[in-house]
């Protein structure tokens, strides 16, 4: 298991005054801690956070969804939200940044990114490659199929050598997620996601995960 730097999503932080939300800089809020709390969590998870986190935080149920009915909050998935103003500022990849990070933690099983989406959490070029869903690896034996905005590839190896953690989100890492765009995109699309990735990450072009079959369906 490798480790590396996450070239995901900036996060931002977010208070409520009533059921309003309102962007605030790095000084602390007037009145309290419960607020404070939950704008760490906004900024630690790279702009997400869940319900059970916002209820922990002295939301409500209803809070929250007069937050999304206002416009202030998006809700990327069930159970999982993201300040409207990230999202609003947000290109196509890191948009799918926001949609990948609530998918990894809406899962109970071992999973990791892949493809587009590893390539997008290591901030290479995406051309001519769908990101209306997030590609996961099942590490946890289980298997492929498609729901919830979700494609589930299952593994028919241990990969674990070919996965890394980047800043707590597991993910394969940077030459594997290049040819697993390859194998999953058009000539085109591969061809400027391996450039990006090679003029950031020059020393890839040598690795073995180039040129082996990635396993995965």
């Amino acid at each position: 298991m490798h480790s590396g730097k996450n070239l995901g999503t900036a996060s931002a932080v977010v208070h409520r005054s009533g059921t309003k939300w309102f962007r605030y800089g790095p000084a602390k809020p007037q009145g309290g801690s419960v607020t404070q709390n939950l704008g760490q969590i906004i900024q630690a998870s790279g702009g997400i956070f869940s319900r059970s986190q916002a209820l922990d935080c002295g939301e409500t149920d209803r809070s929250l969804a007069a937050a999304v009915r206002d416009g202030a909050l998006v809700r990327l998935r069930r159970g999982f939200y993201a300040p409207a103003d990230i999202c609003a500022a947000a290109d196509p990849s890191a948009r799918h940044m926001l949609n990948a990070r609530a998918a990894v933690a809406s899962q109970r099983g071992l999973v990791a990114l892949t493809g587009v989406s590893a390539a997008a959490l290591h901030g290479f070029a995406i051309h001519d490659t769908p990101l209306d869903v997030v590609h996961l690896v099942r590490l946890d034996k289980g298997s492929t199929r498609t729901e919830a905005g979700i494609v589930h590839h299952g593994s028919r190896r241990d990969i674990a050598d070919e996965i890394g953690s980047y800043e707590g989100i597991l993910a394969s890492v940077p030459a594997r997620a290049v040819w697993e765009v390859a194998c999953r995109s058009s000539l085109e699309g591969g061809v400027v996601t391996a450039d990006s990735a090679l003029r950031q990450n020059p020393e890839i072009k040598d690795s073995s995960s180039m040129s082996s079959d990635p396993e995965t369906s």
